[in-house]
């Protein structure tokens, strides 16, 4: 839901959105949605108490996305009170996993991530469900808490396929750019 513009940062709205999708639904479907809410710096551990049944998980993706946002000076401050509910509530979190850092080659947005941020909050908060989602580089994969099973990831089927060198072979394939961007065949042949 991070997707959607503008996203669905409150719980007010995520119940909204679920209404209207149940309303396009047609007669009989047993389509259920689990809904996600998008943590800004307005989310509170209120929120994540009160809602918790009424969706499935916190998507972490502005630790990342937006270059003030790093942990741990905004996370630090604003998230962990979130986090920690969450941990108490056993709500997973579902973190896109990438720096926008321009002074970081954007091949190594996801590996950055993982060193600078992501691995100091999972340490940080041990007993928290992780999905991180659409890996594409090997450290995600070997991520220490992994073996705990405190982190579990999903990978799309373009990086199980390509490697970067699929965005250029015979001259620009634009339909092959998507973010996370497709790394080198290591990456690929690890999973």
């Amino acid at each position: 839901m991070p997707n959607l513009k503008p996203p669905v940062t409150t719980t007010a709205r995520a119940m909204e959105y679920r209404e209207e999708m149940m309303r396009a639904l047609p007669p009989g479907s047993s389509f259920l949605p689990l809904m996600t809410l998008y943590l800004t710096d307005n989310t509170s551990p209120e929120e994540i108490k009160a809602r918790k049944r009424e969706w499935c998980s916190l998507c972490c993706e502005a630790v990342s996305r937006r270059s003030n946002y790093q942990f741990p000076g905004w996370c630090a401050r604003k998230c962990l009170p979130v986090l920690e509910e969450m941990v108490r509530q056993q709500m997973p979190l579902l973190v896109h996993g990438e720096v926008t850092d321009p002074h970081v080659d954007i091949f190594d947005h996801e590996k950055v991530f993982i060193d600078r941020i992501f691995a100091p909050l999972v340490q940080k908060l041990l007993p928290l469900k992780i999905v991180m989602q659409h890996i594409t580089a090997i450290d995600a994969v070997f991520i220490e808490s992994c073996e705990q099973g405190h982190v579990v990831a999903t990978v799309t089927p373009q990086h199980l396929l390509l490697n970067r060198n699929a965005l250029c072979q015979g001259g620009l394939q634009p339909h092959n750019y998507c973010l996370p961007l497709l790394k080198r065949e290591i990456h690929k042949t690890r999973y």
